[in-house]
């Protein structure tokens, strides 16, 4: 699977991130998502789903790696870079 993703920020070392708090999307879907992105390319990406907003009542999980190649300076968002993905799990 291949997909084009809009901004990225260059990265120089292992780099997590986790907003540590539970997002909201429509649907009502409540998610808790962390990344963490390697000097080589590769990158893991965890994300839980809930019931509740307060993300206390776990639905399901998900993890995924792959590898990422970053691309051009994105003409959508100021600052982001272009980026294509390539899920190898």
């Amino acid at each position: 699977m291949r997909r084009s993703t809009e901004e990225v920020k260059p990265y120089s070392t292992n780099v997590c991130s986790s907003p540590h708090r539970c997002e909201t999307r429509p649907g009502p879907q409540y998610i808790l998502r962390s990344y963490t992105f390697h000097r080589d390319g590769s990158f893991l990406l965890s994300l839980h789903t809930y019931r509740d907003p307060s993300c206390a009542h776990p639905a399901r999980s998900l993890m995924a790696r792959g590898n990422l190649t970053l691309g051009r300076p994105s003409w959508i968002t100021p600052g982001g870079t272009e980026a294509e993905y390539t899920l190898s799990k």
